[in-house]
């Protein structure tokens, strides 16, 4: 693994552009209309396995793909390359307006620019797609310096609020090295449901039982979370989250201001008896996904451990 230390500043390194169009007049005009960056490196793929073998050989600043030929060979190749290359940002050249631009966009692209408009727009697209990615890498590059970060959040019981504080978390995860894209999915799942269980169970005092009846599903449920939403004491309670992050360990501590529970009552949630029942689908993720899981006394607080994965357990 490359220290940050020796990896290259970005400043100072070349920025390569892959792109995707088969016409070559076409990789001519984007050619020509690039080339007034001398840093800039272009280089073309025909087809989504030239494309994904080039990128993983070596990983483009920016990928620039012909909504056109992009339609014919499957716009699966956005998503694959949001999933397997993040880092990677993706812009389109379109032709017409009825082309599945909004689907592409939803998979992973970043921008598009028509394909009647590439001469004068596309540098100025380049550009700005460039340099955000570019804060996005020095930011994780900093995160890599991180030795200590803590972070102490109050919030109301708006689970709007759950997957802006999730994504700060992982960037951290992801920056200090705890853990891999992967395993900070599942520790995401983890933290997702430990927030909502202090708000639902714990602010508001809704019972999980009320999901099991197979009859009913989740109505039961649903309506009583809306209905305390609006009443006191309900609505004026507060989940606290507390986070402390190390390049050996972050620790999670989320705690409600409901009346708890007696935390050795918990049913095991891997019991085959249990385990098919949604009320108890959120405790199996957390015990999985997290190495240690542990609850204070009054049962309001549930305090979560990842520890730093070894370099054995990464791909």
């Amino acid at each position: 693994m490359v220290s940050p230390d020796e990896q290259e500043s970005p400043q100072s390194a070349n920025q390569s552009i892959l792109i995707f169009a088969i016409e070559p007049h076409e990789q001519k005009l984007v050619k020509d209309t690039l080339c007034c960056h001398e840093d800039w490196f272009v280089r073309f793929v025909t087809t989504e396995k030239q494309a994904l073998q080039e990128i993983g050989k070596e990983m483009p600043s920016l990928f620039l793909v012909d909504m056109q030929d992009l339609v014919k060979h499957g716009i699966d190749l956005v998503d694959t390359l949001r999933r397997k290359h993040p880092l990677v940002p993706v812009v389109l050249l379109t032709r017409r307006d009825d082309e599945p631009i909004y689907q592409a966009l939803r998979h992973g692209a970043v921008n598009y620019v028509p394909w009647k408009s590439a001469e004068t727009e596309l540098v100025e697209v380049v550009e700005s797609v460039l340099l955000a990615s570019e804060v996005r890498k020095c930011r994780n590059r900093l995160l890599s310096y991180v030795v200590q970060q803590d972070h102490v959040f109050m919030l109301g019981n708006d689970t709007s609020l759950i997957p802006a504080l999730i994504t700060l978390f992982q960037e951290t995860l992801l920056g200090i090295g705890i853990c891999d894209q992967a395993e900070s999915v599942r520790v995401n799942m983890a933290m997702e449901e430990a927030l909502l269980n202090a708000i639902y169970h714990g602010n508001l005092e809704v019972s999980s039982k009320l999901r099991n009846d197979p009859e009913l599903g989740d109505e039961p449920y649903r309506t009583q979370i809306e209905q305390r939403r609006r009443l006191s004491p309900y609505k004026e309670r507060k989940v606290t989250v507390r986070a402390h992050f190390t390049a050996q360990e972050a620790k999670i501590i989320v705690t409600d201001q409901g009346p708890g529970f007696d935390p050795h009552s918990l049913p095991d949630p891997t019991d085959p008896e249990h385990i098919e029942l949604a009320s108890g689908r959120g405790l199996l993720l957390i015990r999985t996904f997290m190495d240690v899981v542990s609850h204070n006394a009054s049962g309001n607080e549930i305090t979560m451990i990842k520890k730093r994965q070894s370099k054995s357990t990464l791909p």
